[in-house]
């Protein structure tokens, strides 16, 4: 099969069409347009509001009503050396076997494959199941601001459908909380005369903070953290001039790159050195996770430039390596499931400011109220600025839920396989519909989408027709 044939299948169509149009996180003005053009040509009873979310009805008559949810931004990464242009390019989709992925971009499968389902049961002239709505959510992937601020009072159904999962043969029940932080360290310059050196590590897998944190990959702000604090218990005498690493709170940085001065040109050797042997120490820590990570020294120029002060670098220094990231504490109730994170996730060098942002998340309020608090006691001892962006709320688990049982018998009829239930240490917008609305019964359920948030992001094509084959199956049993 050929991507030609391919997307005259509808969910196929329907996501190849949404992959021409601009929607990355807080710019989904474009996306939006085109899902309110869809209602009008379907004639489809419509709400869209001032965050960009719709909530499209189909109403086929006296019957049930069930809503369908995903939400409509993708995190848009693209290779350094890449021209694509998210606000007004394509993604370019390529297909190899039964794997539909982006060339040098990340594909938004998350959660345009869910986007997709949607579109094509809306647009099915066949659908004989319950009535639908379906909402379309923005801003997921930073904030989920726009789960947050919907309204959903006028919502009829007692049943939604959460389609942002990428593990097919998985029911997920429960999610996580969280909550993003923010350090801020004032910068003082000074102008210094010296050699100026371009570090860079790379080579990481990165990936989403929430579902792959317990693989245990590098973190390259951690691992540049720990480069200076060599050099400076090495006694090079160097000054950081720049640093910039991370591109999401919610990924797993994969690179970083830093500008430092040396005042003495004698001193290369050793610093040569040095970096080389932190490179063989990050090789051989993370073997089986990363084994393709790099760090590289190259000269860059001489001549006068702007450095950060002393004492500002030895501010950034402690924090960076105090910082917690990673796995904090496993669950003692779910076997295997990740109970609170952390990860630093994007370090950025403003005019005057060093911004440092962590993604804490938990499936206990009191843990991340415990690491809010360490948060503060950093802010105090280095005298720094500390702020949160926002926060999520947890999504419980119901062991009373009558639509987790319905799902998995009816996959198991169709299947012969078991359903199983998770819990997912990652966000998802499902807390803010059962705190807006108590009595919804909630699932979440998707394809197979391997790597999200990264550039080797994709999707199984065959998962995603047995995933859909199994919602219109559901969807029809709960029309009964």
């Amino acid at each position: 099969m050929n991507l030609q044939d391919l997307t005259k299948e509808d969910i196929f169509k329907y996501f190849n069409e949404i992959s021409k149009i601009s929607r990355c996180s807080h710019r989904e003005d474009k996306i939006a347009d085109y899902l309110e053009q869809f209602a009008k040509t379907h004639k489809l009873v419509y709400l869209r509001d001032k965050e960009n979310n719709l909530i499209i009805k189909r109403d086929i008559g006296s019957k049930p009503t069930v809503a369908l949810q995903a939400h409509v931004d993708m995190v848009c990464i693209k290779t350094n050396d890449s021209i694509h242009d998210f606000s007004k390019d394509s993604i370019s989709l390529q297909l190899n076997k039964s794997l539909l992925s982006a060339k040098n971009t990340t594909l938004g499968a998350d959660n345009g494959i869910g986007v997709a389902y949607m579109l094509a049961l809306l647009a099915d002239a066949n659908y004989e199941g319950p009535n639908l709505e379906c909402i379309f959510t923005t801003n997921e992937e930073d904030g989920m601001t726009g789960a947050n601020n919907l309204d959903i009072s006028n919502l009829n159904s007692q049943y939604l459908l959460n389609l942002d999962s990428e593990e097919e043969g998985k029911l997920y029940v429960s999610s996580a909380g969280g909550v993003v932080c923010n350090l801020l360290i004032p910068i003082k310059y000074k102008l210094r005369d010296g050699y100026i050196y371009s570090v860079k590590i790379f080579g990481l897998k990165g990936g989403h903070s929430g579902l792959e944190i317990d693989k245990k990959r590098g973190n390259a702000i951690k691992q540049a953290a720990r480069i200076l604090n060599y050099l400076q218990e090495e006694s090079i005498a160097f000054r950081l001039i720049e640093i910039d690493g991370g591109k999401k709170h919610n990924a797993i940085p994969e690179e970083i790159a830093m500008k430092i001065l040396l005042k003495n040109k004698d001193q290369f050797e050793a610093l040569d050195a040095l970096i080389n042997n932190c490179q063989n120490i990050f090789q051989k820590e993370l073997r089986h996770q990363d084994p393709d990570v790099k760090v590289t020294l190259t000269y860059l120029s001489k001549g006068m430039i702007n450095t950060l002060s002393k004492s500002t670098t030895i501010t950034l220094i402690g924090v960076l390596n105090l910082l917690p990231d990673g796995v904090i504490k496993m669950s003692e109730e779910i076997p295997q499931l990740v109970e609170t994170s952390a990860n630093v996730g994007k370090v950025i060098q403003e005019k005057d400011i060093l911004k440092i942002t962590t993604s804490l998340r938990s499936s206990k309020d009191e843990n991340l109220d415990s690491l809010i608090e360490m948060f503060n006691q950093l802010k105090t001892a280095f005298n720094l600025q500390f702020t949160t962006e926002y926060s999520y709320p947890g999504w419980a688990y119901d062991k009373n839920s009558v639509l987790k049982e319905i799902a998995k018998e009816v996959y198991n009829n169709l299947f012969n396989e078991k359903l199983e239930e998770i819990a997912i240490h990652a966000g998802l917008e499902c807390g803010f519909f059962k705190n807006k609305k108590a009595d919804l019964d909630i699932i979440s359920f998707g394809p197979n989408i391997n790597k999200i948030h990264t550039i080797d992001e994709s999707v199984d094509i065959n998962s995603v027709r047995k995933v859909y084959a199994f919602l219109n199956t559901l969807l029809n049993s709960l029309d009964s």
